[in-house]
């Protein structure tokens, strides 16, 4: 069973709802995000960050006297501002992602191709 500590801003990058940070049974923060779900910080460093956030009153006791730290949650409907753009046009073919994908089925049909030769010649079909 876990210990309510109190409410912080979900630690996830531009998320502005309210998460519990809490204490479980062996004495590891973690936080609860209505939208995330539960963050563990798994690492002695992780601990350390939560520990000092505790320390230095960012965890507080209401979730209503949380800030949201300036993120603007947009109304259903309207578009986000546009993003810093990335070196690698999403519209030419997917980006970076997809270009790996191809080139791991290119070696994959070569290395294929490859194989189905060596077989044929050594059965005598050549």
């Amino acid at each position: 069973m876990s210990e309510l500590v109190g409410f912080i801003q979900c630690t996830h990058r531009d998320c502005a709802e309210v998460a519990e940070f809490k204490r479980d049974k062996r004495g590891k923060f973690f936080t609860s995000c209505p939208k995330h779900g539960r963050l563990v910080a798994s690492t002695n460093e992780a601990q350390a960050e939560l520990s000092k956030m505790l320390d230095s009153g960012e965890v507080l006791e209401k979730p209503e006297d949380i800030d949201n730290g300036g993120v603007v949650k947009m109304p259903p409907g309207e578009d986000p501002p546009p993003e810093a753009e990335d070196s690698t046009p999403d519209s030419e073919g997917g980006g970076k992602g997809r270009r790996a994908g191809v080139a791991v089925l290119l070696a994959g049909l070569v290395g294929g191709l490859a194989l189905w030769l060596r077989w044929k010649t050594k059965n005598g079909m050549a």
